[in-house]
């Protein structure tokens, strides 16, 4: 298979070039053996990809050939739409003038370990925080601001926003959510237990609990940095991070149903 037919398999062979700058000379005979629905899955990524790009996509840049050998594998048997919608994030925040940014790498092994459960629940809780502190949000070094970005989530929210699943969602989904993403540093989950171990956790700080309170949960700089690349915004300048705009491509995904209830003892 010659490199132009590599990438018509992955799409529009115009816009996978651009895409991938020189990197598209590695595109070829192993495309041969994707199924078909393994192709579908990865014209989803690039489609998701080419948007996120925007009028950028129009500049010279390329992406790490590693980072394509990842979306190559993982993408393919990738049916999950957020799941998918992340990895096309991840390969639009890859491409860079120089082609040689690697860091995608990181978040794309994350993506391979989450389940799309877990992606969800990422997705909503950073979205939550992005819209509400958009303009001053997941600085590093300032611990106290994460602390007022602390949340509770509540039943009726999880069940709103955690999408339909088969067998349906039950708080078993919610816990592997929550303890999962805790593992990997992209949330901090600060109390699990009985109503009892809640309500005494938060009165210690003199915070009043919701109502069907189930998971009290704050940010990490590391999550915000996925949700960020996941998103497709990972070009940005990292120290950004306090001062990004409310419109963001790929952070209205998901229309949220309600909101959590924001905890703060100041």
């Amino acid at each position: 298979m010659d490199i132009g037919t590599g990438l018509t398999v992955l799409g529009t062979a115009k816009i996978v070039e651009k895409i991938l700058g020189p990197t598209a000379g590695y595109v070829g005979d192993g495309l041969k053996s994707l199924t078909e629905k393994g192709v579908e899955n990865l014209r989803r990524i690039f489609r998701n990809a080419e948007a996120r790009l925007g009028d950028s996509i129009n500049k010279p840049g390329g992406i790490p050939p590693r980072i394509l050998k990842e979306i190559l594998n993982a993408g393919q048997f990738c049916n999950d739409e957020l799941t998918a919608e992340y990895l096309g994030g991840v390969l639009a925040s890859s491409r860079s003038p120089s082609g040689v940014d690697d860091r995608g790498i990181t978040f794309l092994a994350l993506t391979s370990q989450l389940s799309s459960c877990q992606i969800r629940f990422h997705y909503i809780c950073y979205t939550f925080w992005h819209e509400r502190y958009s303009r001053n949000w997941l600085r590093s070094s300032w611990g106290d601001e994460l602390d007022s970005m602390t949340i509770a989530l509540q039943y009726d929210f999880l069940w709103q926003n955690m999408g339909n699943y088969d067998p349906p969602m039950t708080e078993a989904f919610w816990m592997h959510a929550v303890t999962g993403l805790a593992r990997l540093g992209l949330i901090e989950n600060l109390v699990e237990g009985l109503e009892l171990d809640f309500n005494n956790f938060a009165g210690a700080k003199g915070w009043i609990l919701p109502v069907g309170t189930k998971f009290i949960i704050k940010p990490t700089t590391f999550g915000g940095e996925y949700y960020i690349w996941g998103t497709g915004n990972g070009m940005l300048n990292p120290w950004s991070y306090g001062r990004l705009p409310k419109d963001l491509p790929g952070t209205n995904l998901i229309q949220l149903k309600g909101e959590p209830k924001l905890l703060s003892s100041k």
